[in-house]
């Protein structure tokens, strides 16, 4: 009974997830671009990071409508999303994740539900390295 609750929340949750992610890209995409695409670049900056793709931080944006939707509603976790489907492409990917797990302005960066959905993560140490691996190409980069 408990494992059916389980999987009820995690349900919920990730529909809710979705829900809001669809409401919040239409939203964005056609009354707050401009404001999404100061906010993101404004938070990539005080990372350290940019979008002229210079540096081992640097990104360079292939579409960039996508790329600033991605970022506003998902944030870290739709940058990396958007390096898998080719909307950007990262310089060193593991520079990024690196950086990105290293300083205090991740808190502000990570996705609002982060806290919620790390209650429910099954996953391992050993089992997030091999899906960086097999996932993100993160092999590649050793």
């Amino acid at each position: 009974m408990l494992e059916f609750l389980t999987d009820v929340t995690v349900w919920t949750l990730f529909a809710g997830f979705q829900l809001y992610k669809q409401i919040f890209r239409v939203i964005i995409r056609y009354l707050g671009m401009p404001i999404a695409k100061y906010f993101v670049n404004d938070n990539l900056q005080r990372l350290g990071w940019n979008t002229d793709g210079e540096g081992p931080l640097g990104i360079v944006v292939h579409d960039e409508t996508e790329f600033y939707l991605r970022l506003a509603v998902e944030r870290n976790f739709g940058l990396f999303e958007a390096h898998q489907d080719k909307v950007c492409t990262m310089n060193d990917i593991k520079a990024l994740a690196s950086s990105c797990m290293a300083t205090r302005n991740t808190g502000e960066f990570l996705h609002p539900f982060t806290w919620v959905l790390g209650w429910f993560n099954l996953q391992t140490r050993a089992k997030s390295w091999q899906v960086g691996i097999e996932h993100y190409d993160v092999g590649k980069c050793q």
